[in-house]
């Protein structure tokens, strides 16, 4: 799909979000614009809140993983290199919290990236105008490799995972 094809489809999505549309259908069309994006690499400029609204801080509660609690946390991480980028969005679950739930899911994408055919790991990206880039681990670094390449991290949620 072109470029140009991806931002005519965000577009009408922009409409569709601003004149109103219910609730879940609401939520559905971000998570569709959100998989275009991690896709095919490029960010959509989707509606924004007026200035006056504050935007919720998420409540990262250490304590959803004590005492042998588990938490489920969105990991988004930030790939590049020169103007390409890819962004992943992973659900990781377990008891650690911040830099170390972060270093956990660029291990669980680097085992989702190694291709045991070509024996190593390749990443693909884009750039502003579609082309692809594609990096591979062909020096077998593994994970360092990847790290190497991380330009952003965010923990988006938590959520208590329900397993006490």
């Amino acid at each position: 799909m072109s470029r140009e094809k991806i931002l005519d489809l965000i577009e009408l999505a922009k409409v569709f979000l601003e004149d109103g549309a219910e609730h879940s259908a609401h939520r559905k069309l971000g998570d569709a614009i959100n998989t275009l994006e991690q896709h095919y690499g490029i960010t959509a400029n989707t509606p924004s809140q007026p200035e006056s609204e504050s935007v919720p801080v998420m409540n990262y509660d250490p304590n959803m993983v004590s005492s042998g609690r588990k938490a489920k946390q969105v990991v988004r991480l930030t790939f590049g290199a020169w103007e390409y980028r890819v962004s992943i969005d992973k659900t990781i679950a377990g008891n650690t919290l911040g830099l170390a739930v972060i270093e956990s899911t660029v291990d669980f994408i680097y085992n989702g990236l190694f291709s045991k055919k070509e024996g190593y790991a390749t990443l693909y990206m884009l750039n502003q105008s579609g082309d692809e880039l594609s990096i591979s681990d062909d020096d077998g670094r593994g994970e360092e490799w990847l790290k190497d390449l991380l330009i952003s991290a965010e923990i988006v949620s938590i959520t208590a995972d329900g397993h006490f």
